[in-house]
């Protein structure tokens, strides 16, 4: 454990990377097609339920073989660091989409060790929100993402609080 003031000051806590990720994926999945899968997300009849509502079909993968032949699922997969390239990112900054500060939260939670830096994305993001001029509802969800995501030491986020209050 630290001792000196300004080490307990900036020493992160123990971050849940998994869990905000998860409920982010759950409240924005739309979002996040268009954004990383537009092509997916464009063949999705977005108006249908999604669910099966056979309580006994519970499917844990799928393969299937005949004769000597098998066939596996493959999908597609988006590597979230990629996104942390210049490049990359200014096209987060640049979309429309919800769920792109969502990514760039992730992003900036798992690169990030400075929690000084880490207060300052977690300012850029929600000045970002207020830019895009989200309401306030979808403000108040993704802030509360964002900060679960982001997490600074304590005396940092009394901080942070007091100047985002100010």
């Amino acid at each position: 454990m630290p001792t000196d003031n300004h080490s307990a000051k900036t020493a992160s806590p123990k971050r849940d990377d998994d869990s905000p990720w998860k409920e982010a994926l759950e409240r924005f999945f739309p979002e996040f097609l268009a954004l990383l899968f537009p092509t997916v997300h464009a063949e999705i009849d977005w108006s249908k339920g999604l669910a099966d509502t056979d309580q006994r079909f519970r499917p844990q993968q799928f393969s299937t073989a005949l004769w000597d032949c098998r066939v596996d699922f493959r999908f597609p997969m988006v590597k979230l660091l990629d996104y942390a390239e210049p490049e990359r990112w200014a096209e987060l900054e640049a979309s429309d989409n919800v769920f792109a500060l969502v990514v760039m939260a992730q992003i900036r939670a798992k690169v990030t060790d400075d929690a000084e830096t880490l207060k300052g994305w977690k300012f850029r993001l929600i000045r970002l929100m207020y830019e895009r001029g989200y309401e306030q509802a979808r403000i108040l969800e993704l802030f509360r993402l964002i900060d679960w995501m982001i997490r600074l030491p304590k005396a940092l986020e009394a901080d942070f609080r007091q100047t985002l209050y100010a």
